[in-house]
C-alpha cells in the first residue's frame, strides 16, 4: 500500500511540473506582442495539458521502449511489389520518441511500412546530434535492407536533419524530410540557458548563418 502511495504521489509530482512547465510557456506565448492575433494560448495550453497527461507520462518508457513489431515490414500488397522506404520519427527539444506513439499506430495503419524512432541528447550541440542520426540511419538500412529511409521530424528534430543532409554527408540516406513546426529560420523564444542546441535556434546564431 505504501508503494502504490509512493507511486502515485510521484505521478502526481510529474504532472504537476508538466503543467507548470507547458502554463510558463503559454504565459510567455500569452504576453508576446509577436504572436498572431489567431492565437489562443490558453486554449492551447488546455489542449497541452490534457494531451501531457495522455502521452507524457510515457515519456520515461520511451528512453527504453518501442514496440518491435512497428519495425516489421507489411506485407506486401501484390507479388513483385518494390519494398517500402522504412520510416524514422524524429522528436524536438525536450522530448522523446514516446511522443510518436500515436504518429507510428497511424503510419503503421496506413501501411507506411517499418517505423523507427529514435531519443537524443537534446541539450547538446545540434552537429552531435546529427551524428547520433546518422549511426541511427545506418542501422535501420543495414537492418531493412533499404537504400534510404523517410525521415519525419519535429520541431529541434528538422534542424538535426538538415544539418546531417546539408552538412555531413548523409543526403544520399535521406529519401524524404517532413520539418513539422522545426525553426529552420531561428525562433525568438530560444536561449542558450537552456542549452547548446537552443542557443543553435537563435536568430541569428552562427549555427544558422552557416
Amino acid at each position: 500500500m505504501r508503494a502504490l502511495h509512493i507511486t502515485l504521489v510521484m505521478a502526481g509530482i510529474y504532472l504537476a511540473g508538466v503543467v507548470a512547465f507547458l502554463g510558463a510557456i503559454h504565459l510567455l506565448l500569452a504576453a508576446d506582442p509577436r504572436r498572431s492575433p489567431r492565437c489562443r494560448p490558453w486554449r492551447a495550453l488546455a489542449e497541452e495539458v490534457l494531451w501531457a497527461a495522455l502521452v507524457q507520462i510515457t515519456i520515461p518508457v520511451g528512453f527504453f521502449f518501442w514496440p518491435w513489431w512497428w519495425r516489421r515490414p507489411v506485407r506486401e500488397r501484390s507479388e513483385g511489389a518494390p519494398a517500402q522506404y522504412p520510416t524514422l520519427l524524429l522528436h524536438g527539444w525536450g522530448q522523446n520518441r514516446a511522443d510518436w506513439w500515436v504518429m507510428a499506430m497511424r503510419l503503421r495503419a496506413r501501411g507506411r511500412g517499418s517505423v523507427y524512432a529514435m531519443s537524443y541528447w537534446f541539450f547538446g550541440p545540434i552537429e552531435r546530434s546529427a551524428a547520433r542520426l546518422d549511426r541511427e540511419l545506418d542501422r535501420i538500412l543495414c537492418e531493412t535492407g533499404a537504400a534510404q529511409v523517410h525521415v519525419v521530424a519535429h520541431s529541434l528534430g528538422g534542424l538535426v536533419t538538415r544539418t546531417l543532409v546539408e552538412r555531413q554527408g548523409g543526403a544520399g540516406k535521406v529519401r524524404t524530410l517532413v520539418a513539422i513546426g522545426s525553426p529552420l529560420a531561428g525562433t525568438h523564444r530560444a536561449s542558450r540557458i537552456w542549452g547548446v542546441s537552443s542557443g543553435q535556434m537563435s536568430p541569428g546564431s552562427t549555427f544558422l548563418r552557416q
